[in-house]
C-alpha cells in the first residue's frame, strides 16, 4: 500500500492465540510489544503472503486513494507504518 517502503511489524496468528491463552489462564498482565522480532517492509510482506495464498501481487494501492477512503488513524498506520521490535 502506498509506497510499500513503510515498516510493518507482524505476528503469526498462532503466536497471538497462544499469548492470549497464556494471559487468560495465568491472569497476569505482561507489558511489552506483541510482534515478531523482524519487521519487514510492506511490499516484502505482500510478496511473502501472496506465495502461500497462490495469489497475484497486485499493484500498490496509491496513497492518495487511501487518504480519500480511510480514516486518519488508519491512514497513519498503513501509510507511515511502525517498526516495532519486541524487547523480550
Amino acid at each position: 500500500m502506498g509506497s510499500g517502503r513503510q515498516w510493518m511489524s507482524w505476528i503469526h496468528q498462532e503466536d497471538l492465540c497462544s499469548i492470549f491463552s497464556f494471559l487468560l489462564n495465568n491472569r497476569k498482565f505482561r507489558s511489552g510489544e506483541l510482534c515478531a522480532p523482524n519487521p519487514v517492509r510492506n511490499s516484502e510482506f505482500a510478496k511473502i503472503l501472496a506465495g502461500p495464498l497462490a495469489a497475484i501481487v497486485l499493484p500498490a494501492v496509491p496513497a492518495f486513494l487511501l487518504r480519500t477512503c480511510a480514516r486518519r488513524n488508519l491512514q497513519n498506520v498503513v501509510l507511515k507504518g511502525q517498526r516495532v521490535i519486541p524487547r523480550r
